[in-house]
C-alpha cells in the first residue's frame, strides 16, 4: 500500500508543479529562449501572469502563462553556452548587409541595417565606423563610429535554430557574447541574401 501511495505522490507532484497558480507578488523563476531568469509576478488575469525580470526595466515586463514559470532553485537542465574560441577553424566574416534585431520580450524588434562595407569598416545610416575582426575567435570590436564599445561575436551556424542564417550576435555592453544564451543585451545581425 504504502508503494502504491509512494508511485502516486512521485507521479502527481511534477502535475501539481506545472498546476501551480502564482499570486501577485510570488517570486518565480521565468523561461525566457534557453534560459531561466528570476522575477515576480506584479499581475494576474485568468491563466497568464505579468511577470517583471529581477534588475531590468518595467520595459521587459510581460504576460506569460504558467508553463514558462517556475518556483525559484526548480531544478531544470541549464543552457550549455559556446564559448568565444571554439570556432573549429578560422573563418572570413562576411563584408555584406545584415538586419539587426533586439529582443522585446515577445520577439525580436527590428533595430537598423549594419553594412560591413570592408574587412575594417562599417556603416549605419550613412554613418561610418570602424571594427577590428579576429579570425580564429570570431569576435568582433567596434572601435568607432555608431555602435563603438559594442562587441560582437559572428555566429556561423545557430545550433538552436539551423535555418538561421550567419550572425553578429553583438552586445551593447561591450562584453563578448555568450552564443547559445539568449540576452536582452544582445542585438543579433543576421546576413542578408544578395
Amino acid at each position: 500500500m504504502k508503494t502504491i501511495l509512494a508511485a502516486c505522490l512521485l507521479f502527481l507532484l511534477p502535475l501539481f508543479a506545472f498546476c501551480q497558480n502564482y499570486s501577485k507578488g510570488s517570486k518565480v523563476e521565468i523561461k525566457w529562449g534557453s534560459g531561466w531568469y528570476k522575477g515576480s509576478v506584479i499581475d494576474t488575469k485568468s491563466n497568464q501572469y505579468k511577470v517583471s525580470y529581477d534588475g531590468y526595466s518595467s520595459s521587459w515586463d510581460e504576460w506569460v502563462k504558467a508553463d514558462r514559470l517556475r518556483t525559484p532553485g526548480a531544478v531544470a537542465k541549464p543552457a550549455t553556452p559556446v564559448k568565444a574560441a571554439t570556432l573549429s577553424e578560422p573563418v572570413d566574416l562576411p563584408v555584406a548587409k545584415y538586419h539587426a534585431f533586439q529582443s522585446n520580450g515577445a520577439g525580436f524588434s527590428y533595430q537598423y541595417t549594419l553594412i560591413l562595407n570592408s574587412t575594417t569598416s562599417y556603416s549605419i545610416n550613412k554613418h561610418a565606423g570602424d571594427y577590428n575582426y579576429n579570425r580564429s575567435t570570431g569576435v568582433i570590436n567596434f572601435t568607432s563610429g555608431p555602435i563603438k564599445g559594442f562587441t560582437g561575436i559572428y555566429r556561423l551556424k545557430n545550433p538552436n535554430n539551423p535555418k538561421d542564417p550567419p550572425t553578429i550576435v553583438i552586445d551593447f555592453n561591450g562584453n563578448v557574447p555568450v552564443l547559445g544564451q539568449i540576452n536582452k543585451n544582445y542585438i543579433y545581425a543576421y546576413l542578408q541574401k544578395k
